[in-house]
């Protein structure tokens, strides 16, 4: 857990999935309803046999009320939070350092590189020079030997990043 950021946890009942109606992909409180339609989902898209059985079988602890706050749970999370709140600012950098030592690790090439690339914008949503600091390592094929082999596809959607950063009133450096 040492390095993780924990930010604004939510004790209680809630969970993500496509019976939240309006809410989705928001939060919603669990309920008998979505434990109905978890099950249906389990019974429509696992074949019949020992699969599905374990799988209706650990859901099980989840049909009933109540349900309730497991308050020494939450307790705990909010501790972990407010101890992990010092690294909101450094999570950027360290993320973006661990994604290129990750991207360019040989032994991945260059098929960790091409799955990472789809995440850059989502994980760096609010830090477009880390984003941008990832695409440049990741296409510099002599120092990130994960870059070797990269598609002209991956280096396109990567150099389109580092473009960003050039363009005067965008998203990138230059623009901040």
């Amino acid at each position: 857990m040492a390095g993780a950021l924990i930010d604004r946890p939510q004790p209680g009942p809630y969970y993500r999935g496509p019976d939240c109606e309006d809410d989705y992909p928001k939060t919603c409180k669990w309920s008998g309803k979505s434990y109905a339609a978890l099950k249906a989902t389990i019974e429509r898209e696992v074949p019949p046999g020992r699969l599905r059985a374990h799988a209706l079988q650990r859901i099980k602890t989840l049909e009933k009320p109540p349900y309730e706050v497991d308050q020494a749970s939450a307790t705990e999370w909010a501790k972990r939070a407010d101890t992990s709140a010092h690294l909101a600012a450094a999570y950027p950098e360290a993320l973006a350092k661990s994604l290129i030592e990750t991207g360019c690790a040989a032994d991945g090439a260059p098929y960790v590189i091409g799955g990472l690339i789809r995440q850059l914008d989502f994980r760096f949503k609010k830090q477009p020079l880390q984003e941008i600091e990832v695409a440049k390592a990741f296409l510099s094929a002599a120092t990130c030997p994960g870059a070797r082999g990269l598609s002209d596809k991956d280096k396109a959607a990567l150099q389109k990043i580092v473009d960003r950063a050039a363009k005067p009133n965008g998203t990138g450096a230059a623009g901040h």
